[in-house]
């Protein structure tokens, strides 16, 4: 039986050491998961280190507890994903983040284009960070996943750059290959991605045009038009789904 995770902010200690939890954390394994002294869970640094621990004192707002395993460290996905997308309002964008990283995106940059409805702003820039990352410690927690995303400021459409090595596609509800295809063009699903996602009404004609002049690869999702969010998790999930043999 599996132990129910939790997110320790810091650097996990050696073996036989104690670490503290608190606030949101221990509010969530004490009151939500009624873990008490002697129960045994795994915490995870976002890193991609993770232990095994024993609640030593509790009460109704902290934690200590004592390492009882270290766990070998989590490799780094196979394929890494950046998903670059045009975010829907409010509570939508929080939940659109969350399924991402379940779907095994590594990095999620918000992305400015013509249609979007969700603007950036300095002033709300922190506040956003800090949602999306509660958002993705619930999502770690959730899919086993030990590393956490990167959460870059938002980009213009125009001023997407592929990394070295990184392979782009976007989602095209006008013409392209289906992923399937693509993955057989490209003899695999390459080891780095970019997958562009627009905002509900999708990209214009330029912006299309932009992307294919800028080496990204259009793709279609089939003859539905999809939310934002499902496209989003649609395509994540089949360049994550990538056995080391499939990867070119």
């Amino acid at each position: 039986m599996s132990l129910e995770r939790f997110y320790l902010d810091g650097t996990l200690a050696p073996l036989g050491a104690m670490v503290s939890i608190d606030g949101s954390e221990a509010l969530h394994m004490l009151r939500v998961m009624r873990k008490s002294e002697g129960d045994e869970v795994t915490l995870f640094d976002g890193h991609g280190h993770e232990v095994r621990a024993l609640i030593e004192t509790c009460d109704r707002r902290s934690a200590k507890l004592k390492i009882t395993k270290l766990v070998e460290s989590q490799p780094h996905e196979q394929c890494v994903l950046e998903l670059a997308v045009g975010l829907p309002r409010g509570g939508e964008a929080v939940d659109l983040v969350r399924r991402a990283i379940e779907a095994g995106a590594d990095i999620v940059r918000p992305l400015v284009s013509q249609r979007c409805v969700h603007r950036p702003d300095k002033k709300k820039e922190e506040k956003r960070k800090d949602r999306f990352r509660q958002a993705a410690i619930t999502a770690l927690k959730q899919c086993n996943r030990n590393n956490m995303p990167g959460f870059p400021s938002p980009t213009k459409l125009r001023k997407l750059v592929l990394g070295e090595g990184q392979i782009g596609v976007f989602g095209s509800t006008k013409e392209g290959l289906s992923m399937r295809t693509f993955e057989k063009t490209m003899g695999g699903v390459p080891k780095k991605m970019m997958v562009v996602v627009g905002p509900e009404g999708g990209f214009t004609d330029d912006e299309e045009e932009f992307l294919r002049a800028a080496g990204f690869h259009g793709l279609t999702m089939g003859k539905h038009v999809l939310r934002v969010e499902t496209a989003a998790v649609a395509m994540l999930s089949f360049f994550s789904s990538a056995a080391p043999g499939e990867l070119a």
